[in-house]
């Protein structure tokens, strides 16, 4: 053995016994060690493969996302900013939303809808709240019914961000 015989011509007052020990020791962690080197290299590997492809998989968001918003009509825009209006100037943040578990915010959507679709048909709409308003009637101010469309698609915007951020998205 290579090592052996270089630590004897180093070592020439050493036992010669001791010296093949030695080496073998030595020879035997530096295996070791490789076989670790080896098997630590071929995680990163692994881990890079996992990385390199959350990385394609984010990089295909961003671009539909921004063929959204670079397509997307006044009215998806209106009903965008009306969504961030309720958040900042509402205080209707997620946590806010997550407090209504009952689709509070999906049957206060459904009440603009029907109002609205009654007020376009040429009815008066609802004076006071129709049954499935979820809290109480105070809370009910109509709107203009274009402006009543847009609050009622970010209200359920704001209802599907909630069942996304809660692992309920694919609930049946």
């Amino acid at each position: 053995m290579y090592l052996e015989k270089l630590l004897r011509e180093a070592l020439p007052n050493i036992d010669a016994d001791l010296i093949e020990k030695a080496a073998k020791e030595l020879v035997g962690s530096h295996a070791t060690d490789a076989t670790a080197s080896a098997e630590r290299i071929a995680e990163l590997e692994n881990e890079l493969a996992d990385h390199r492809k959350e990385i394609a998989r984010l990089q295909t968001i961003l671009v539909n996302q921004r063929a959204g918003w670079e397509n997307a009509s006044e009215a998806a825009l209106g009903v965008l900013a009306e969504r961030a209006r309720q958040k900042r100037m509402e205080g209707y943040d997620d946590v806010h939303d997550d407090e209504h578990t009952d689709f509070e915010l999906s049957s206060a959507a459904a009440a603009f809808l029907l109002d609205a679709i009654d007020r376009a048909k040429g009815g008066e709409g609802f004076a006071t709240p129709p049954a499935i308003w979820p809290w109480e009637a105070k809370d009910w101010r109509r709107k203009p019914i274009y402006r009543q469309l847009e609050v009622a698609a970010a209200l359920i915007i704001a209802d599907e961000e909630r069942l996304g951020r809660n692992g309920l998205a694919d609930i049946i």
